[in-house]
């Protein structure tokens, strides 16, 4: 027999609401699963793997609620259930036996049999903690495919902390994942895949034993307020041809940082249009280079960092450019970089080697030189007109070439050795005295004449 739950009735006189129904206690109850009602204990020392595994089964990709304790498993598959802890501090996945393999102790990856593969995306998890308990081959939580939500979770003791393949239109937020051997975080894609439409919003990587961060084959997708601390490897590996594609496109990291760590805080590879704004830096190691864009094109700006390399590194490392001249755009911030590297970059607002660079959207610096020798070139009034003004470090005009008129050269002497530096055709002037002194290149042969002036 079939007991019904009568329509709701108001207290004191009420009426029954419109389109309220009746509906069997069975169908009642079964709108939240708990795993106690399939047997789980959670009592830290009897394996509840079984009945957590029928309760997510029973489920069938509905929610399945984990009251408070510990909860003794060796993996489970989740397959499109929302897994919701009581409270992330005391709901407590434990992981109680090595794995001959790599294992992920929550895996959405996996069917609710919990050992076939599941590629449909869906579900996730929020307010537990994921403690692989030093156990050998075991990875923290893994999802796969779209529609995944990973909220509220700390992940601990495992070797890879949040595993994410092909993350499409998903997030990950407030992740606390730490004292991991592997990486904190970590996306991935098949061949000739990438995710995308992903967020990851206050995520931590923090004392993991390779990188913090290790982000493949992601596209148009946003990393806010999310820090690598005091991992081993690289702190930030971000990278977009490690399965057949040339590189990724349209990633945001928006105040984003690193602090400590053993190796490079930043390595960004093979991203184009890729946007990275108010990144921090603290206590990096010095004998590093602190972001490295390896092919890279885009925009970084308003960088952050409290301390400077060690000779030879740099805290903004373009390599392997393929994206031609000025392909990165530094806006504000203070960056040194190798000279060889400068025609990859524009600057505007940017304090660049030690120096002032671009103070205003129409000068621009030159710091190929040593500082006592910088030039800079404005756009700007010339004599009343407008004109291209080339000035030295000191603020003399050297040159001016105006809209209209002849242009106007300073008087500091020729071209040394002009042997050297004429070639066929050019010619050096200069003052001396109450005379000008003409040099050229005459296929070849030097040729001077002298014009007095009276």
């Amino acid at each position: 027999m079939t007991t019904l739950i009568p329509k709701f009735d108001f207290k004191n006189g009420g009426s029954t609401p419109t389109g309220a129904i009746n509906r069997s206690i069975q169908d009642k109850l079964s709108d939240i699963i708990s795993v106690k009602d399939f047997g789980a204990v959670g009592d830290g020392t009897t394996d509840d793997t079984i009945a957590i595994q029928n309760a997510i089964a029973a489920a069938n990709g509905g929610t399945v609620y984990v009251p408070n304790g510990t909860y003794l498993v060796s993996k489970i598959g989740t397959q499109g259930t929302w897994i919701v802890g009581q409270s992330r501090s005391q709901t407590i996945f434990k992981c109680n036996t090595d794995a001959g393999s790599t294992t992920y102790l929550l895996d959405q990856a996996l069917n609710r049999d919990g050992t076939t593969l599941n590629t449909t995306g869906g579900g996730g998890f929020q307010n537990i903690t994921v403690n692989g308990n030093s156990k050998t081959n075991v990875n923290g939580v893994r999802t796969y495919g779209g529609g995944v939500i990973v909220e509220n979770l700390e992940i601990k003791n495992c070797v890879d902390g949040l595993t994410m393949g092909l993350p499409l239109w998903s997030s990950a937020k407030n992740i606390y994942s730490n004292n991991n051997t592997g990486r904190g975080f970590r996306t991935y894609a098949s061949a000739s895949n990438n995710g995308t439409s992903t967020t990851f919003e206050n995520c931590w990587a923090d004392t993991c034993g390779s990188y913090g961060f290790h982000i493949e084959q992601l596209y148009y997708s946003s990393f806010i307020n999310c820090v690598s601390q005091s991992c081993t490897n690289y702190g930030w590996f971000v990278e977009g041809n490690t399965n057949g594609l040339n590189a990724c496109y349209s990633l945001q990291f928006i105040g984003c940082a690193n602090e400590g760590g053993s190796n490079a805080p930043f390595y960004f590879k093979k991203q184009r249009d890729c946007t990275i704004i108010a990144p921090r830096i603290i206590s990096p190691t010095t004998s590093v280079n602190y972001l490295t864009l390896d092919d890279v094109t885009g925009t970084v700006e308003n960088y952050s960092n409290i301390s400077t390399p060690t000779a030879s590194y740099y805290t903004l490392l373009p390599i392997n450019s393929t994206g031609g001249t000025g392909s990165i755009q530094v806006i504000g911030g203070s960056v040194t970089y190798p000279q060889t590297a400068e025609t990859y970059i524009s600057f505007l607002g940017t304090s660049i080697n030690g120096s002032a660079n671009q103070t205003s959207v129409n000068q621009l610096r030159f710091n190929n030189t040593t500082l006592a020798n910088t030039q800079y070139a404005t756009i700007e009034n010339v004599d009343g007109y407008t004109g291209l003004t080339l000035h030295s470090q000191d603020g003399l005009r050297q040159a001016a070439f105006r809209r209209i008129g002849t242009p106007i050269f300073g008087t500091n002497g020729a071209i040394n050795s002009p042997a050297t530096y004429l070639n066929s055709g050019d010619v050096s002037f200069y003052q001396s005295g109450s005379s000008i002194v003409f040099v050229t290149n005459v296929s070849g042969t030097i040729k001077t004449a002298t014009l007095t002036v009276t």
